[in-house]
């Protein structure tokens, strides 16, 4: 079978078989929920061809890249963008992604929406009243 990736632990670098490797750069800070998780802040592949990631600030820490929420993506001279908002629900709260922006002019530009925190009570059907004579055989 073989080995495909290593990880060199003293410079947090993740190598894959072909050259390319990755910068563990992120991680998350104590406060998050995935505490101690590494992420990569470089990606490069075997060609040099670089792609630079940047995180926001984890929970309780003023520092960027300490959580795995991306706040920036560098990559062949454009930059994506990623913006969050915060929503609660019973005293917790977390951010949840609201649009990817690019800034290029390709029309690249994203909106994500999340639905309301309660999905409680449901929504009230009306009778269906004749289903029978669809569902028999």
């Amino acid at each position: 079978m073989g080995t495909y990736v290593t990880y060199d632990a003293s410079a947090e670098v993740l190598h894959f078989t072909d050259g390319s490797f990755w910068t563990m750069g992120s991680i998350s800070a104590s406060g998050e929920q995935d505490a101690g998780s590494l992420y990569p802040t470089v990606m490069e592949d075997s060609n040099g061809n670089q792609i630079q990631i940047s995180y926001l600030a984890g929970t309780g820490s003023s520092s960027a890249n300490t959580s795995a929420r991306v706040s920036y993506i560098y990559a062949a001279n454009t930059t994506y963008q990623f913006s969050y908002a915060q929503q609660c629900s019973q005293g917790v709260c977390f951010a949840h992604l609201t649009s990817i922006s690019n800034s290029s002019s390709t029309g690249e530009n994203y909106t994500f929406a999340t639905p309301p925190t309660s999905l409680w009570p449901r929504p009230s059907i009306p009778a269906l009243t004749g289903l029978g004579r669809f569902c028999s055989r």
